[in-house]
Order: C-alpha cells, then structure tokens, then sequence
C-alpha cells in the first residue's frame, strides 16, 4: 500500500513518536523467515534532504536496520538484506519506518 504524511514539524532528528509500523505474522502454528525489504519512497519537496530509517520489534526498536536519505523528486527503490539468522523463524515481527524532515511519500510493496 501507500501512505504520506503531513503537518509533522520538520525536526533535525528521529522523533520516537511519529512512525508507520506494520506487522507480519504466519498463520497459527507456523513460523516464517525474512529475506529482504523492499519499498520505494518519494519526495514531494526535493529541497529538503530526508532521512528514513527502518527498526523492529525483535530489540525494541533501538537498532537502526537500515536507514538512508533521499533528495530526489522521484520514486528511489530500496532493498535491504535482512540475512544472517537474525529473522528467521519468526512468529510475529513489527517494523515501523520513522522519518525525519516533512514532505516524504513513501510506498511500501
């Protein structure tokens, strides 16, 4: 799906606050394991230098996945690995993407 978001203060840093997160579940009785996130993200105002950064549920949210920034005006694709054991075998994850700046688009697929 798609989301966007307005009328948040531009900031100089991650406000804990303010976040999209989704979650990922298999059915009753199975687990899962994640490879790879992929989502493209848009500014709609390429003046401002944005930064996005990806965290999950399994610490709490302190680490920092992956995080990047984007100053363009056109949808930049955005793959991140997530290989090595940490997201395997999972029953349940949350992840949220927390902006910093306004004017951000993002799509997630």
């Amino acid at each position: 799906g798609t989301f966007s978001y307005q009328n948040w203060a531009d900031q100089a840093a991650v406000d804990l606050g303010k976040y999209y997160e989704f979650s990922i579940a298999p059915d009753a009785g199975y687990d899962f394991s994640l490879t790879s996130l992929q989502f493209k993200e848009q500014r709609e105002h390429a003046a401002q230098p944005t930064e996005w950064q990806i965290r999950s549920s399994l610490d709490g949210y302190t680490s920092i996945i992956d995080n990047g920034n984007t100053t363009d005006n056109s949808y930049t694709t955005h793959s991140i690995d997530l290989t090595g054991g940490t997201y395997d075998n999972l029953t349940t994850i949350d992840l949220v993407i927390m902006l910093i700046e306004s004017g951000l688009l993002m799509m997630l697929y």
